[in-house]
C-alpha cells in the first residue's frame, strides 16, 4: 500500500512508517559533521516529502533505487526545525504492480500542443512562425512538450514546461489586445515567451536536474538560439536576434541577471504572474497552511504572509 504522505506530517518524531513510495531523486549531501547522506523527494501527485538515508545503508539503497523508483520502504519520521522527513532504513522494489502514473499526474500534452500552435498561428507573422517551427517542431518538440517546469515548484510534473508556456501565452495575448502599442513587438514577445524556458529540456530530465545544469536553462536556451542564429537573422535581422537573446537571458530579472530590454522585462512580469499565482494555489490546494491563535489561516510565500 502507498504511504500517505499527507498523514506523515501529523506523525511524531521517531514514529515508524512503511509502505510504497515513488523516489523522485537521490542526491548525496555532506552533513556538518562531515558524514555523507542521501537526500531526495518522495512524491505522490501533489504531495511530497523529503527523505534521508544515512551511513552504512547508503550503498544498498543506491543499488535498489538504480533498479526502480517505485520502492517499498521502512523507516522513521524525523521532525527537525518544524520540517518533517523520513529516514529510510530499508528499501526493496515494490511488488504491488504500481507504475509512475499512479504517483505522477501530468498535464494533457496533446491539448497543450494544439493550443500552443493555435495561439502562435493567431499572433505570429509568417517569418516568426517559421522560426518557431525550425526551433521547436524540428529540433526539440518531444522534450519540450513532456518536460517538467521545475523540480518542486510550479508545474513540477510531466508537460509542465508546455503548460507554463501556454499560460504565459494566454496572458501575453490578453495584454497585447489590451494595449495596441504592444502590437509592434508581437513577434518578439511571443517568440520570447515560446522560448524563454526551452533550455529546460537540457537543464532537466523528468523533473530532475542534469549534469551541468548550474548554467541554468537560460544558457541552454541561448545555446539553442545560437545554433539557429543565421536562420533567425535571415527572417528578420541582427537586432531581432539579440533582443530575443535578451529575453532568454533576462527573464528572471531580479532573481538572476537583470533584464536589459523592455521585452525581457515584460516577459519577466508575465512569468512571475503565472509562477507565483500557481505557487500560491499549489500551497492552498495542498492545505499547506499555518494557523494563528486568532484562527486565521495563511501561507508563507517568500517574505509575505498571505491569509486565506
Amino acid at each position: 500500500m502507498k504511504i500517505n504522505i499527507k498523514e506523515i506530517t501529523s506523525k511524531v518524531n521517531g514514529e515508524s512508517v512503511s509502505g510504497v513510495v515513488y523516489v523522485k531523486n537521490a542526491n548525496i549531501n555532506v552533513a556538518k559533521n562531515g558524514k555523507k547522506y542521501i537526500q531526495g523527494l518522495l512524491i505522490d501527485n501533489k504531495e511530497s516529502i523529503f527523505y534521508k538515508v544515512w551511513g552504512d545503508y547508503m550503498e544498498a539503497f543506491q543499488k535498489v533505487n538504480a533498479t526502480s523508483q517505485i520502492l517499498y520502504i521502512e523507516g522513521t519520521v524525523n521532525v527537525f526545525n518544524d520540517t518533517t522527513s523520513i529516514v529510510i532504513t530499508k528499501a526493496m522494489p515494490s511488488n504491488e504492480g504500481l507504475t509512475p502514473a499512479d504517483f505522477i499526474t501530468g498535464h494533457d500534452r496533446d491539448a497543450l500542443e494544439r493550443e500552443f500552435y493555435e495561439i502562435n498561428k493567431r499572433l505570429l507573422s509568417p517569418n516568426a512562425y517559421d522560426i518557431l517551427n525550425v526551433i521547436v517542431r524540428d529540433k526539440v518538440k518531444d522534450r519540450f512538450f513532456m518536460e517538467y517546469a521545475g523540480m518542486t515548484m510550479h508545474d513540477a510534473c510531466p508537460s509542465g514546461v508546455a503548460n507554463h508556456t501556454v499560460k504565459m501565452l494566454r496572458i501575453l495575448e490578453t495584454i497585447i489586445n489590451n494595449d495596441p502599442r504592444l502590437t509592434l513587438w508581437t513577434d518578439l514577445l511571443v517568440l520570447g515567451v515560446d522560448l524563454h524556458d526551452v533550455g529546460k529540456i537540457k537543464e532537466m530530465y523528468n523533473g530532475n536536474y542534469r549534469k551541468n545544469s548550474f548554467v541554468t536553462h537560460r544558457e541552454f536556451g541561448i545555446e539553442l538560439l545560437m545554433n539557429n542564429k543565421d536562420f533567425i537573422v535571415s527572417q528578420f535581422n541582427d537586432d531581432f536576434y539579440y533582443r530575443l537573446v535578451s529575453i532568454i537571458r533576462g527573464h528572471h530579472d531580479e532573481f538572476e541577471e537583470k533584464a536589459k530590454t523592455v521585452y525581457a522585462y515584460i516577459t519577466f512580469l508575465i512569468d512571475m504572474l503565472d509562477s507565483q499565482v500557481s505557487h500560491i494555489l499549489d500551497c492552498v490546494e495542498a492545505e499547506n497552511l499555518k494557523e494563528e491563535s486568532s484562527g486565521d489561516s495563511y501561507i508563507q510565500s517568500h517574505d509575505h504572509k498571505l491569509y486565506v
